[in-house]
């Protein structure tokens, strides 16, 4: 058993569960053996974000240095450099088709990643300054993103211009969820 606070857990499709804590832990469920461990490239001691890609072959995680890595799920091992930002990643979101990766940032930004290169698609300031953006996910068809941050706003964008889609959502009492 690994000890201490984890900040980000997923599962996958698969018999085994990651677990995120500045480096990631493979699990085998079926039959509750360690598989294997993979470092996030710094010095932050946990991971803030985890996401499997949809078909479960691949892990994304970001941490509170602004780092997101993508790595193999099978393997454990890196595909393609770091993707730094600006502030700590607070969220982490795949497309459904596995192409793009979303992260919320705390510098406000939301960032969408080609999800084979590491190209940036979309880079765009999502909050007020200082708002930190908390939480990211994409519409079913991948076309767009939603972002909500501390701001109490929640945005819809453009996932490949990065032009807002609608009026942002003002003010929204904390608690409330939106379901697409």
């Amino acid at each position: 058993m690994l000890a201490g606070a984890y900040n980000a857990l997923d599962f996958d499709a698969k018999p085994e569960t990651k677990e995120f804590g500045g480096w990631a832990a493979v699990w085998d469920l079926s039959d509750r053996s360690y598989l294997y461990r993979v470092d996030v490239d710094s010095g932050y001691e946990r991971a803030a974000a985890v996401a499997f890609s949809p078909d479960g072959t691949r892990i994304a995680a970001g941490n509170g240095d602004g780092i997101l890595q993508v790595w193999d799920a099978d393997s454990g091992t890196k595909i393609g450099n770091p993707m730094v930002g600006q502030g700590p990643v607070n969220s982490v979101a795949f497309s459904r088709d596995g192409r793009l990766i979303a992260a919320g940032i705390g510098d406000g930004a939301v960032r969408v990643r080609d999800a084979a290169t590491g190209a940036d698609v979309v880079n765009v300031a999502a909050g007020d300054a200082g708002t930190s953006i908390r939480s990211v996910a994409f519409s079913p068809s991948g076309d767009f993103v939603v972002s909500a941050g501390d701001d109490s706003t929640v945005r819809l964008w453009d996932a490949h211009r990065g032009q807002p889609a609608a009026e942002p959502a003002v003010a929204v009492p904390a608690g409330t969820m939106f379901v697409t």
